[in-house]
């Protein structure tokens, strides 16, 4: 358990972005968005959005799976998010957390969808902070979005 413990902490300093080749360059950060959309580029335009916001987006949640056997951890994993249009997770990067939680958010929330952001019929992916907030031992296995 002693030798996961630093390949653990360099993995919470990992951003996980699906499509980074692909990043325009004003989106070249993991979680760059803006409230204004560039003329004749709305497809690639990513909405900055609140806390109470990117949980509303959220429809589908995919619990962390405890990785580790008698273990018993509780607490919250803080995630920026970007989400496509398309309600794909485009990028996630830890911002606090336990490191052993943020290894098993950063398996789970690639998988996670959101309901796009539609402004004047048009749809746009969104960009903001996550708390997950977990509790998991051998008998339970909880994952809610605060």
């Amino acid at each position: 358990m002693r030798a996961i413990l630093p390949f653990l902490a360099l993995l919470s300093c990992f951003c996980w972005s699906q499509s980074s080749h692909d990043a325009s360059p004003a989106q070249s950060q993991c979680c760059a968005c803006t409230n204004q959309s560039t003329e004749g580029n709305n497809d690639h335009t990513i909405l900055c959005l609140s806390e109470k916001q990117m949980r509303s987006h959220l429809l589908h949640l995919v619990p962390l799976e405890l990785g580790e056997q008698h273990v018993k951890m509780s607490g919250t994993v803080v995630m920026e998010m970007r989400f496509q249009p398309d309600g794909t997770v485009g990028c996630a990067k830890a911002i606090s957390g336990s490191p052993l939680a943020i290894a098993w958010a950063m398996q789970v929330v690639p998988k996670w969808t959101f309901r796009a952001v539609t402004k004047k019929q048009k749809k746009y992916g969104g960009c903001g902070v996550v708390r997950i907030k977990y509790n998991m031992s051998d008998s339970t296995q909880e994952t809610s979005v605060q």
